[in-house]
C-alpha cells in the first residue's frame, strides 16, 4: 500500500480519462455555492479507480460533470479520446451515449418496462440491436434472470440495483461510472456484482470508475483517490480495507480541524434531473 498526498501522473499512452482542473458550483437561492474546485483526475486502461469522501465532498457531481450529464464551469474532461467539455450539449449526449456508461445511486429504471425491456430499452432507443444472448447472459450472472418479466415496482432495491448494473454492462462502455453501485445489496451478491463490473473494467480500451463509502469496495479497486471540499486531497495506490479506512479517518480528522465555511456539497437529485426514459438512452452506446 502506498500513501500520497496528491494524485499521481499514469503513463500518457495509457490514459483513457483525463480530468483536469475542473470546476464546478451550483446557484442555491441567490448564492453560489462551489462543489468542485479544481479537480484533476487521471485513469488508465484497464483500471479501476475508487472516489471516496465525506458526504458533501463532490463525489456524485464529480461523476456526472466526467460524464457529461453536468456541464462544467472551467477545465476539460477527456474520455476515450473525445473532449467532453468543449461540445454543445446536444454533441455531448451523442458522446456520451457512445462512451460512457453509468450506474446511478437511483437506478433510473422504466417503471412500465419489464427487467428484461429495461436492459435492451437503451440500445432500441438508439437504433441499435440489442445482443439478447448477452442480456440473458448478465441477467444469469447477477442472479437475477428469474425475474426478467416483472417491472421494477415489485423489485426489491438490491434487485434493482443489479437491473441497472446490468443495463450498463450490456452497452459496453469504454468509461464505466458506477455511483454507489453495492449500497443495497446484500452479502450473498455483493462480490458477484463487484467482480462483473471489474471485469468490464478491466477489458482492453475500457476503465471504471466506483463511488463508494465502503472502505472494502474501496480496498478491491486498483487506486482510492480522496476528496474533501471539492478537491482531491490524497491518493492511495495499492490499497486495502485497512489502509482505506485509515486514510478516510485521517482525511475526518482533518476536516474537523481546519477552519468552516461553505462546504462542497452534492445533491442526489443531480442523479434525478433526466427523466427515466431519458436516462435509459444515456446509457446506450
Amino acid at each position: 500500500m502506498s500513501f500520497h498526498a496528491s494524485p499521481q501522473a499514469t503513463s500518457a499512452s495509457e490514459i483513457l480519462l483525463h480530468v483536469s482542473h475542473i470546476v464546478k458550483a451550483f446557484s442555491v437561492g441567490k448564492r453560489l455555492v462551489p462543489v468542485l474546485n479544481g479537480v484533476s483526475l487521471k485513469v488508465s486502461e484497464g483500471e479501476v479507480v475508487a472516489i471516496m469522501g465525506p458526504s458533501g465532498s463532490g463525489k456524485s457531481t464529480l461523476l456526472n460533470c466526467i460524464g457529461g450529464l453536468e456541464p462544467v464551469d472551467s477545465g476539460s474532461v477527456t474520455a476515450a479520446g473525445v473532449q467532453m467539455t468543449r461540445l454543445s450539449a446536444k454533441n455531448r449526449a451523442r458522446a456520451r451515449r457512445k462512451t460512457v456508461g453509468f450506474i446511478f445511486q437511483s437506478y433510473n429504471l422504466v417503471p412500465y418496462l419489464s427487467v428484461a425491456d429495461n436492459l435492451t430499452v437503451t440500445q432500441r432507443l438508439s437504433g441499435i440491436t440489442p445482443d439478447l444472448n448477452r442480456a440473458d447472459a448478465l441477467l444469469k450472472e447477477l442472479g437475477i434472470d428469474h425475474l426478467k418479466r416483472l417491472r421494477p415496482a415489485t423489485l426489491s432495491g438490491g434487485e434493482q440495483q443489479r437491473v441497472a448494473i446490468a443495463r450498463a454492462l450490456l452497452t459496453d462502455p469504454y468509461l464505466l461510472l458506477a455511483d454507489e453501485p453495492t449500497g443495497a445489496l446484500d452479502s450473498a451478491s455483493w462480490n458477484t456484482v463487484l467482480e462483473a463490473l471489474k471485469a468490464q473494467c478491466k477489458r482492453p480500451g475500457h476503465a471504471g470508475i466506483i463511488v463508494t463509502h465502503d472502505p472494502t469496495v474501496a480496498g478491491s479497486c486498483d487506486r482510492v483517490v480522496l476528496l474533501r471540499d471539492g478537491r482531491t486531497r490524497a491518493e492511495i495506490t495499492e490499497p486495502t480495507t485497512q489502509s482505506v479506512t485509515q486514510a478516510l479517518a485521517q482525511l475526518e480528522n482533518e476536516a474537523e480541524s481546519s477552519p468552516r465555511g461553505d462546504r462542497s456539497y452534492d445533491t442526489t437529485s443531480h442523479n434525478h434531473a433526466v427523466p427515466p426514459t431519458d436516462t435509459a438512452v444515456e446509457q446506450g452506446r
